[in-house]
């Protein structure tokens, strides 16, 4: 293969690679910052080269003399020792990026005129929306023209405050449907941001500018284990609440049980004036509540290094937090049930106390033949067992 005379197919391959499918570089190209034209040497030969390579250089020769466009050729008058005076095709020159898309071809050509359609009813809100479409290339590309659409008729009806403190959900838009403003959240804030000039950006994102409230996250189940708890949830024995909530919302038990995992938080028995908190795994911030004080409290988890983070965790917030089959004495009652821990932590927190600290050791190099012992593997009579001690003895606040 020749690295000279470059004909219109290798051409083609070398721009769509640089300019078509680089999508860095097709953004700096819509936004001027890599100006048209674009001017690609063909690479005409010496005379030598032409001698010796006579069927490739007439190839060359034709192709770019029958060019028809898009683009156009510049040529360069040259004598070519033993071949003689020729007008050498010297450099295609794309001025536009009809130009470029349509030398790509079909398939170049319909995506630009896809996007194109996606842009339109939105930059007629505003041309500075534009530099924001093609920051945003890849998300305006998966949009259909209903979709545009619809983002133009959403825009405008966006303005600081229109949330009024409810859920994103309940926005008063007309003739858009909020689930859409969701899916849709990173291209509108950006779009918005435009528009109101860094405004989104300085609130701290879309849906703060809006002032909206976000959607509750962190669920944790909560479970009354006696029939007065029930009462006095309504009934309800069983649901989830959010973290904020739990935070704010004293439970009416005289204990509250913490459980790390959501099946042993469905094996738990009947416990009088106790409410039981399960299924947050690493959730446990919530117990930073003020009303836990008042609480007798008790935290089951996991003997692996992860339970002891959370127990650790909960007690930073409640000194008086008292843990539960989380001893050497469980462990080795159960040691057969043992398993690996995935990726145990290997950092051992502050507020464990010296045993748990020596157990927690003993997790880390395996010493009773594994790293971890799932609330889930103990024997129902040890849980009973222990769940009972625990009711008996007085919290330590």
């Amino acid at each position: 293969m020749t690295n000279w005379g470059l004909l219109p197919e290798v051409v083609r391959g070398r721009l769509r690679q640089l300019e078509w499918e680089n999508v860095a570089n097709l953004r700096e190209r819509l936004l001027q910052g890599r100006p048209f034209p674009i001017k690609v040497t063909l690479r005409p030969p010496t005379g030598r080269q032409a001698l010796e390579a006579m069927p490739h250089f007439q190839t060359y020769m034709a192709a770019w003399r029958a060019w028809p466009g898009p683009g156009r050729v510049e040529y360069q008058t040259s004598n070519l020792t033993q071949v003689g005076r020729h007008e050498l095709p010297a450099a295609l020159i794309l001025d536009s990026l009809e130009d470029l898309a349509g030398f790509l071809g079909p398939a170049a050509q319909a995506r630009q005129q896809h996007w194109e359609a996606v842009m339109a009813p939105l930059c007629a809100i505003g041309s500075t929306l534009y530099p924001a479409l093609v920051r945003n290339l890849a998300t305006v590309e998966s949009l259909n023209e209903v979709d545009a659409h619809k983002l133009a008729k959403t825009l405008p009806q966006l303005r600081e405050g229109l949330g009024n403190g409810t859920y994103a959900r309940a926005l008063p838009l007309i003739g858009v449907d909020t689930k859409f403003v969701e899916q849709n959240a990173v291209l509108l804030t950006e779009l918005a941001d435009t528009m109101h000039e860094g405004a989104i950006a300085r609130a701290g994102g879309l849906f703060a500018w809006l002032d909206c409230c976000p959607p509750p996250r962190d669920w944790l189940y909560v479970r009354p284990l006696c029939p007065e708890g029930r009462q006095r949830c309504g009934g309800i024995d069983l649901m989830q609440l959010s973290t904020p909530t739990l935070r704010s919302t004293p439970l009416p038990a005289d204990r509250v049980l913490i459980v790390e995992n959501l099946a042993a938080g469905y094996a738990l028995p009947e416990m009088p004036r106790t409410i039981a908190v399960f299924g947050g795994g690493a959730n446990v911030q919530w117990t930073e509540a003020p009303w836990l004080a008042e609480r007798q409290l008790g935290y089951w988890g996991d003997i692996d290094t992860w339970g002891f983070h959370y127990l650790a965790t909960v007690r930073a917030c409640q000194p008086h937090v008292h843990p539960i089959l989380m001893n050497l004495s469980t462990l080795e009652a159960h040691r057969a049930s043992m398993i690996d821990e995935k990726e145990p932590n290997p950092v051992i927190p502050d507020a464990l106390d010296p045993e748990e600290k020596r157990l927690y050791q003993d997790l880390l190099i395996r010493r009773h033949g594994g790293s971890c012992l799932e609330q889930e593997r103990l024997s129902m009579d040890s849980v009973y067992a222990a769940l009972s001690q625990w009711q008996l003895r007085r919290s330590d606040r």
